[in-house]
């Protein structure tokens, strides 16, 4: 024993005992070796108030059971790469918040399925977020928000959208559809809504309506290069102010049974010729009818019948011609005649016989009566003659 210090010095040294070895050092305890090994059966406890191991090769801790490892705190800090490995199940429990943070990479792989349960989830990548799956399932109880800052590239070799309640595709600038085909389906109402130009091209189109169809629009423009047709199976409206229908060739109207043009005034201009050809044609005016022709105006029919319930007047300007295989003139109230000079002519050995129920009277200035044969002025009744004077030659 020694008051300040004790000091053995031999080559190896064995302490046995039965019950215990007990070493109460009052300040430091001091074990200088190349090896230091510890065997014990049962239990070791180590029990400090700071524990410092520092070791300049490795350290390993290896447990045949269970390890397990309690501080307040706790830092684990690799100058280069770590590795974790459980030959089972891992289960990492924070009680306040979780953070993992790499300055180069994180990768994290699984062999089996990967489960993230959170009541919030922010994800933040300063660059690019690639994400590769055989398979992907997004489904969020509540909605969903997806912010692009650019562009938002999807692709896929087939994509569909299904949406139980509404839907709704709103850009603010342009967007643009291409594809192979496309088929849109309403159940109810399809509503297409452009605030300038709406601005349909293709080779052909087809619009069906089983019910209707109602186009509204300040001004409307129809044009085809080549041909237009439409057809109406029961009925075919239009209404407007003002209709111009104009052909550069040939226009051609066609009704299987009525045709019916009602309108004010209906004025009709042929260039060259205007036929009319029908099997009965009338004409019902309650007004004035003019008929009009800056040269010649010719009728020709198998009849003519002409009927005026108060008035006919024929206009000619130098001549007035009527030829007939005959000529029947009925007046029941009178008949005048009136002209500068006229001249009867009655051909072949027919005769002309003109016959007055009540009175003939004949003025003139002078009344010259040649006949080739006789000449007979009889009076049943009485016969007179008042002149000047008269004259009767006799050969």
């Amino acid at each position: 024993s020694g008051l300040k210090e004790a000091s053995v010095g031999t080559e190896s040294v064995q302490v046995a005992t039965s019950e215990g070895v007990k070493a109460d050092v009052g300040s430091e305890l001091y074990v200088g070796a190349q090896n230091v090994q510890m065997n014990v059966v049962a239990t070791t406890q180590l029990s400090a108030t700071d524990v410092s191991i520092g070791a300049a090769g490795d350290v390993t801790a290896s447990a045949a059971g269970a390890m397990e490892l309690s501080a307040g705190t706790m830092t684990v800090d690799t100058a280069t790469d770590s590795t974790i490995r459980m030959g089972g199940d891992a289960t990492v429990e924070v009680g306040d918040a979780m953070k993992v943070s790499s300055v180069s990479s994180l990768d994290v792989s699984t062999g089996g399925k990967m489960s993230s349960l959170s009541h919030d989830m922010d994800v933040h990548v300063d660059a690019t977020l690639s994400a590769s799956v055989d398979t992907l399932v997004f489904a969020a109880s509540d909605d969903a928000t997806v912010s692009v800052a650019d562009v938002m590239t999807l692709n896929a070799n087939d994509a569909a959208i299904n949406a139980d309640g509404d839907f709704g595709l709103k850009a603010a600038g342009a967007a643009s559809i291409s594809s192979d085909s496309l088929s849109m389906n309403a159940d109810k109402t399809l509503a297409v809504s452009a605030g300038e130009i709406a601005t349909i091209t293709t080779s052909e189109l087809e619009l069906s309506a089983s019910t209707s169809v109602e186009l509204l629009t300040e001004q409307l423009k129809v044009g085809s290069t080549r041909s237009m047709e439409v057809f109406s199976a029961s009925s075919l409206d239009a209404t407007t102010t003002d209709l111009i229908v104009s052909s550069f060739e040939d226009t051609t109207m066609s009704a299987g049974e009525r045709a019916t043009v009602t309108a004010a005034d209906v004025t009709l201009n042929a260039g060259d010729t205007l036929d009319v050809s029908a099997d009965d044609t009338r004409v019902r005016n309650s007004g004035v009818v003019d008929v009009f022709a800056g040269e010649s105006t010719r009728v020709t029919s198998k009849d003519v019948t002409m009927s005026v319930g108060e008035k006919v007047e024929i206009l000619g300007g130098e001549e007035v011609k009527v030829t007939t295989s005959s000529l029947d003139l009925s007046a029941d109230t009178a008949a005048s005649v009136s002209t500068k000079d006229m001249s009867m002519s009655v051909s072949g050995d027919s005769g002309m016989t003109a016959t007055v129920g009540s009175t003939t009277q004949l003025t003139s200035t002078d009344v010259n009566v040649d006949a080739a044969n006789d000449v007979k002025v009889s009076g049943l009744k009485e016969a007179s003659v008042g002149t000047e004077s008269v004259q009767v030659a006799t050969s």
